[in-house]
């Protein structure tokens, strides 16, 4: 049996390991000796040097502390602002975090690679503002200037990307 010829050399390590000579005491306490000398300072007025002055202070100062309240704040800042532009993404123009959504809007097409993408967003930008004015119209409000305006805009500049495609990919797009 395969198994049992594994087992063997398993016993024979535990019997040399029964082998093993009892602990020195003397150099047992010599040891402890030692790492307490370096663990704990006997000198109490260094090992304590104004830590208990001020409830609030800490005994021995942290190096990181700096660089985490940083990354904290950084990570609070931008988690943050994340949420922010997210939730904004459904206001109207007569809200509060409609400029938001406009920045986000903004940060999007300067972020796209190509001009296919930045055409690609133009076209979601100027349905979401046609979007908007319908939906402030149907409300009862008229939409603001600003806002008729920045579709103006947004429609000159997907017709202008719309030119600055290829040949093959700009005849299917003039007629979007």
């Amino acid at each position: 049996m395969k198994h049992q010829d594994d087992i063997k050399p398993i016993g024979l390590l535990f019997s040399v390991l029964r082998q093993a000579p009892e602990r020195d005491s003397a150099r047992a306490a010599a040891g402890k000796a030692a790492f307490v000398g370096q663990a704990v300072s006997l000198q109490a007025d260094k090992r304590h040097k104004g830590w208990n002055a001020v409830v609030l202070t800490r005994k021995e100062p942290h190096k990181m502390s700096a660089m985490a309240t940083i990354a904290l704040v950084v990570a609070l800042v931008f988690g943050g602002a994340g949420v922010t532009g997210v939730a904004a993404q459904g206001a109207l123009p007569d809200q509060p975090l409609y400029r938001v959504k406009v920045l986000t809007e903004d940060m999007r097409y300067n972020l796209a690679s190509d001009t296919a993408a930045r055409w690609q967003l133009m076209l979601a930008f100027c349905d979401q503002r046609a979007y908007e004015i319908r939906t402030l119209a149907q409300n009862g409000a008229a939409p603001d200037d600003a806002v008729l305006a920045r579709y103006q805009q947004q429609v000159e500049r997907a017709l202008q990307l719309t030119l600055q495609l290829a040949d093959d990919q700009a005849a299917p797009a003039l007629e979007q």
